[in-house]
């Protein structure tokens, strides 16, 4: 496939399953959403102690909320979402039918691994970026497949790098390109539905409290979008570098899913 093929093959899968797709993103993220009102909302009650003297109970709020939704976020919402969405998108694309429960149910399987290698991805691009930038911007594209690989294949963590390295070799520019368009479209998502919500926050007087909701709305409706996109890359990839039949992945799929 080419760029424009891949594009235009997670289009379709995403409008053709757009409600299971919704239906996976909210299983991981609306709890998430729930508990930052929940916490917002005790601190509004005044129930929440200032545990640092030398912060106002704001600060010390702000800290408490935005500590616990990032550890959470990465460690787990990210992953539990990915494993159940690659299931389900690597499903659909080779013609098996799976819903959302079902996407869960086989992709929890994958859940530590998922942790592991997700956990090694950020801390290798964190720290290239932080050192020099271009190394961040190329171990982001050798290792971008670890996660899919991970999921799909049995292997642990360090196989995964490696197996997303070998499918990579040669197509770090394919990996860019199809990174940086489909995250220009999900800033242009992000900003279509932060801002009409970040207006009707300030119109209500809520401007705290609506301010977790963009994130709970945006990350659903994109990460199909996002995950997909590298989904089909790697099926593309394997096709071209290995000859991979993706009606006997499907035959397979369906033996082991009986």
């Amino acid at each position: 496939m080419s760029i424009g093929g891949i594009l235009d093959g997670i289009l379709r899968l995403y409008k053709s399953n757009f409600v299971t797709f919704l239906i996976i993103g909210l299983i991981a993220y609306l709890p998430l959403g729930v508990l930052e009102c929940f916490l917002y909302f005790v601190y509004w009650a005044n129930r929440l102690p200032a545990v640092v003297n030398s912060l106002a109970p704001e600060e010390v709020m702000v800290i408490v909320v935005n500590n616990t939704v990032i550890v959470l976020y990465q460690v787990l919402v990210i992953p539990l979402c990915l494993v159940a969405m690659i299931h389900k998108i690597s499903a659909t694309f080779v013609g098996e039918s799976m819903t959302a429960f079902e996407a869960y149910q086989r992709g929890f399987r994958r859940f530590g691994w998922m942790i592991l290698t997700n956990v090694l991805y950020s801390l290798g691009v964190g720290l290239g970026l932080a050192l020099c930038i271009l190394p961040g911007v190329i171990f982001g594209l050798w290792f971008l497949l670890a996660p899919i690989a991970v999921v799909l294949e049995p292997v642990g963590p360090i196989a995964a790098f490696k197996r997303s390295k070998n499918l990579m070799k040669e197509n770090l520019s394919r990996g860019f390109l199809l990174f940086f368009l489909i995250l220009m479209f999900g800033i242009v998502l992000y900003i279509g539905i932060a801002i009409p919500m970040s207006i009707f926050a300030a119109v209500a007087g809520y401007e705290t409290i609506w301010s977790v909701f963009p994130d709970s709305i945006f990350d659903p409706l994109y990460l199909p979008l996002f995950t997909g996109t590298f989904v089909l890359l790697y099926y593309d990839l394997r096709v071209r570098k290995e000859a991979f039949d993706l009606d006997r992945m499907a035959e397979d799929n369906a033996v082991d899913s009986g």
